[in-house]
């Protein structure tokens, strides 16, 4: 049993009730992890004698300091006691919580909290509301590891690890007080309501046109303002995170910062960023620079400034503006981090923002920065390190760089594994996430027998973990879900439907609690399952589980149509492809047609995100006009699949030219049926496969029919 001790000095007649509801929550992160062989004890300093509280302070992971209208003295010792071992050894991590009275604060509190700015720089949280509290403990188990804790914000709830937190987002300042959240809760309930009465309405009016119209209107709308909604809430929870991250880090921070993160914590997240103006952080760049000797932690203010405001842009809503913004931002901190030797993490929070933002360009020139940077400084190969050569192998792999990704890949789990003996809890997750991503990447080079040995290595620590915590369950679903279609690629196709179905249980299982996180997953399941028993030739079972993953995703479109349109047009192209196969022309034309419109459908508001689907489902419906004895109609979809390849392979050609050969490749056995030149098609073909055969098997393909 692992034990993580919270030592909690609070006033005790004050905060009595406080004290019996922080109790209560550790109780219930318990129950949640006693499986897991870990353990939350609580030290209350009023139930130790004082005789014990150096010690039980010394062995505390975590220091709580809670006060209202007074600190009194036995308050400060603690305090001290608390703040010499952290200096000496890093812990215990110290929190000061100051609950807000009414009226005027009184003058020893103040004296204590100007202490504490004045003479150690140490940052104090007001709070309202114990949920403040409860919020900060968990936000800091999200920095352990081996707590496998995964927060989340969603309609209004807080969620570990997909299960609901005895939190009241309405008690959190900077939810409560965020405009734009507040805006849309009440725009969704309005919506709710009117929808409601729409649906009344029109059961007593079932043919009235007008009804059926403003129900989509407001459906429409509704799904827009949930889905802004929910986008807002998650860029609000890594906004907190990362501004948790800051607070406690040890590190010096400018007045300027700390009143921008005290905004931020009560929600003003505006005002915050504009506390942190360009000039005043040009002017103490300056300065830390005039110096006559270099003082790195003048520099670790400079960076906790722009990530600040980072953090204060995020949490209102990425925008295009605030995204450049927040480029520019970055470039602050990370020319101040490779300058002065400083802390790397947010060049890598910077890379990992710009592949999430689809940048794999840029992403990957700040990537390497990272590591020869790494390197250059002689650091320990440790957990970071790791992380850095996975974030570059996956930005490699992105852009089919397979030899660096796998260099990296491999460097990253080789270290994994090392540091997984020692620490097996916090390591082996990540261990299994190296596993899977290797193999991958050997199952895309086609190297089917190292990539089997890799996905059941995952598979199997993934097992072992679930048995403790069922936070894994989905993680042993999606590791079973790779296997098989590995196991597909290479036909045992009885071990890959054995996996898929274990798969599609467990997802089933998840969804029955948690709906809306789920389905999604066992929507998954159900198109491999079928996808499967379309290899098998087992076309009723295929059609079924196609039917049932479309059936899904329907309806998860229904509320949120932006975030699953995309997986009903895969189901419906899937379906499509089954169709043909089964000789049923006309409903495969069906689902074709409807994949297709729901591309462009998606691609007139992102361009870059879905016209390759579009160009893809121009290939599918072409071939089937082309089959189907129809070629001026296949003929102009293969040229718009062809123009969008070309636009894209001008951009991105280690991605897209491979798309160009085969749409070419089309191109020339249409020609070739319809008595047209054809040559100029097969060479454009042949010269792109030559260089690609080695990897992409597409092109393997086309090299060998046409050589």
């Amino acid at each position: 049993m692992k034990f993580i001790n919270l030592f909690i000095a609070s006033s005790a007649e004050d905060l009595r009730e406080d004290r019996l509801v922080l109790g209560n929550f550790i109780r219930a992160l318990n129950d949640k992890y006693v499986k897991s062989d870990i353990y939350f004890r609580l030290f209350l300093r009023e139930e130790l004698p004082e005789a014990l509280h150096p010690q039980a302070v010394t062995d505390s992971e975590y220091f709580y300091i809670l006060f209202h209208g007074k600190t009194d003295k036995q308050d400060r010792a603690d305090f001290e006691t608390a703040l010499d071992r952290f200096r000496a050894t890093g812990a215990p991590k110290i929190f000061t919580l100051y609950k807000e009275v009414s009226g005027d604060m009184p003058e020893e509190v103040r004296s204590f909290l100007e202490h504490l700015d004045r003479d150690i720089n140490h940052f104090y949280t007001t709070f309202q509301h114990m949920d403040t509290v409860k919020m900060k403990i968990l936000l800091e188990m999200c920095t352990k590891p081996e707590l496998h804790a995964e927060l989340k914000l969603q309609d209004g709830e807080v969620l570990l690890n997909n299960d609901p937190m005895d939190i009241n987002t309405e008690n959190l300042p900077y939810y409560r007080n965020h405009e734009e959240i507040q805006y849309l809760r009440e725009e969704i309930q309005d919506l709710e309501e009117e929808f409601s009465d729409i649906l009344k309405r029109r059961a007593e009016h079932p043919d009235d046109p007008w009804l059926e119209k403003r129900r989509l209107k407001v459906s429409k709308r509704l799904d827009t303002a949930k889905k802004k909604l929910h986008k807002y809430e998650m860029e609000l929870l890594k906004a907190s995170h990362k501004l948790h991250l800051i607070l406690h880090n040890g590190k010096k921070i400018y007045l300027r910062t700390l009143q921008a993160l005290e905004l931020l914590e009560s929600g003003q997240a505006a005002k915050a960023c504009a506390l942190l103006t360009d000039e005043a952080f040009d002017a103490d760049r300056r300065c830390a620079e005039e110096k006559a000797e270099v003082i790195k932690e003048d520099f670790d203010a400079l960076v906790a400034d722009r990530l600040t405001k980072i953090a204060g842009l995020k949490a209102q809503g990425i925008t295009t503006g605030r995204a450049q913004e927040i480029r520019r931002l970055y470039e602050d901190a990370r020319s101040l981090t490779i300058r002065h030797g400083l802390d790397l993490q947010c060049v890598e929070d910077y890379a990992c923002f710009l592949y999430d933002q689809n940048d794999f360009t840029k992403g990957i020139e700040i990537a390497e920065q990272l590591y020869h940077n790494y390197l250059g400084r002689g650091l320990e190969k440790g957990a970071q390190w790791a992380r850095i050569c996975n974030l570059c192998g996956v930005l490699y792999s992105d852009i089919r760089q397979m030899k660096k990704a796998e260099d990296l890949y491999l460097e990253a789990l080789s270290i994994r594994r090392h540091l997984s003996k020692s620490q097996p809890e916090a390591f082996l997750p990540d261990v299994a996430i190296s596993c899977n991503n290797l193999a991958t990447l050997y199952r895309n080079m086609q190297r089917f027998s190292e990539a089997e040995q890799l996905h059941l290595e995952a598979l199997n620590i993934r097992r072992q973990l679930a048995k403790k915590t069922e936070a894994y369950l989905l993680d042993v679903a999606a590791s079973c879900n790779n296997l098989a279609n590995l196991y597909r690629d290479t036909q045992r196709l009885n071990e890959a439907e054995q996996l898929h179905l274990e798969a599609l249980n467990i997802r089933r299982q998840l969804a029955e609690k948690h709906p809306e996180a789920f389905l999604p997953d066992a929507a998954q399941s159900c198109n491999n399952l079928a996808i499967l028993y379309g290899t098998m030739r087992q076309q009723h079972n295929a059609e079924q589980f196609f039917l049932e993953a479309l059936n899904i995703r329907r309806q998860l479109a229904e509320k949120h149509p932006e975030a699953f349109l995309p997986d009903v047009a895969k189901s419906c192209n899937n379906l499509a492809v089954l169709y043909s196969t089964m000789q049923r022309q006309q409903s495969a034309e069906r689902f074709f047609l409807e994949a297709l419109n729901i591309h462009h459908q998606l691609a007139e508001k992102q361009p870059e995100a879905f016209f390759p689907d579009v160009a893809t489902s121009c290939n599918n419906l072409a071939n089937l006009y082309r089959d189907t004895q129809r070629p001026n109609k296949a003929k102009q979809l293969y040229l718009e699949a062809l123009n969008i390849h070309l636009q894209l392979a001008e951009q991105h050609p280690e991605t897209f030219l491979p798309d160009v050969a085969k749409t070419c490749f089309n191109l020339g056995l249409l020609y070739n049926e319809i008595d047209c030149p054809a040559d100029a098609f097969f060479e454009e073909a042949l010269a792109i496969a030559t260089c690609f055969k080695d990897t992409d098997p597409h092109c393997r393909q086309i090299y060998n029919a046409l050589t």
